[in-house]
Parts: structure tokens; C-alpha cells; sequence
């Protein structure tokens, strides 16, 4: 993303590193997150941006947009292509793990968020017109930030598609809808 207008600091956001959070995973969670790493292997999650904005109180969603913006089943642990490394892909949109209890996935998945968001593993960025930040969407959760809306501010950004959705590139058959 790189700022091209703004005041000095137009806007801040954390950006959580994922996939060092596989590695540790924290001692008090559910019956999957308890374990070894390869028990969260293999487990799908249901991504909704319906369930990211119910979240912060906006829940007024008509038929046709639930259409538009259908959920989308991603691996919740997935290897990076060419490092291998292992990484945890969830954020607010991570609606539940499919194939679980509504509550019981939920609960594993505010854990997982909870602990890989914790202040030691956050970065975040003061942003000051110029600024060029790069990340890769494969292992980092980053969200926007609150900013002065009153000040004028221009952020472009470009994405690059990955190769394949989460399931294929692990090999995960796409559950059936129930």
C-alpha cells in the first residue's frame, strides 16, 4: 500500500504475524488448539464478510447482498507455497469451523485471534505520505484502522491473486453445504 496524500499520521493498523503463531500455540484453548499443530491441520473455516460486520453491530443485510458476497470455506492452516512455513488463516471474517459446533469453533477461533494478536506480535504502521508497506496476505492479518476523516488521504494498493484457494493448495476437499 503505498500513502500518496495525507497528514503526517493518516492512519494506523496492526499487522499480525500469523505464522509464528503455529509454532506456539497457546496453552488454554480448545481440544484443537490444545495439541500439536497438525490437529488444527485439515480443518476448514467458513469466512464470511456478514460475520465480520455483525461483529461491530452492522447487521442490516438484504437478500440480494447475501448473494453477491456468498461465504467462502478456507483451510484454517495452510503452508506457504515456497517456504513451506505453516501459518493460521483467520481474521474477523472466520465465521466458524465447519464440520463443529457453532459455539465450539467460534470459541477456538477468538482464541487463535486472541493470542496471535496479542501486543508483542503486532506490528503497527504510522503512516506519513510516501510510505511504500508490503505484506504478504498468506501469512499476516492486517486490518484499517480508526483515522481523523476530516483530513483528506489517498492510499493505493494493489493485490496479487494467489494460485489456488486455501482448500486446493492443501490438498482439502470443499465441504458440502448442510
Amino acid at each position: 500500500m503505498f500513502a500518496a496524500v495525507g497528514p503526517r499520521a493518516a492512519g494506523t493498523w496492526p499487522d499480525g504475524r500469523w505464522r509464528d503463531r503455529v509454532r506456539r500455540p497457546p496453552r488454554r484453548l480448545g481440544r484443537a488448539a490444545r495439541g500439536p499443530k497438525r490437529e488444527l491441520d485439515g480443518l476448514v473455516v467458513e469466512h464470511s464478510i456478514f460475520r465480520s460486520r455483525s461483529q461491530i453491530g452492522f447487521v442490516d443485510f438484504n437478500d440480494e447482498i447475501f448473494k453477491e458476497l456468498p461465504p467462502v470455506s478456507q483451510a484454517l492452516v495452510r503452508h506457504h507455497h515456497y517456504s513451506g512455513r505453516a501459518s493460521l488463516y483467520l481474521a474477523s471474517h472466520a465465521s466458524h469451523i465447519i464440520g463443529w459446533p457453532l459455539e465450539e469453533g467460534r470459541a477456538v477461533i477468538e482464541q487463535l485471534i486472541a493470542f496471535a494478536t496479542q501486543p508483542q506480535f503486532v506490528y503497527r504502521h504510522h503512516w506519513t505520505v510516501g510510505d511504500l508497506v508490503m505484506w504478504d496476505n498468506r501469512c499476516t492479518m492486517h486490518r484499517g484502522r480508526p483515522y481523523d476523516d476530516t483530513q483528506r488521504r489517498v492510499l493505493h494498493r494493489t493485490t496479487v491473486s494467489d494460485w489456488a484457494n486455501t482448500l486446493e493448495q492443501e490438498g482439502l476437499a470443499v465441504p458440502s453445504a448442510t
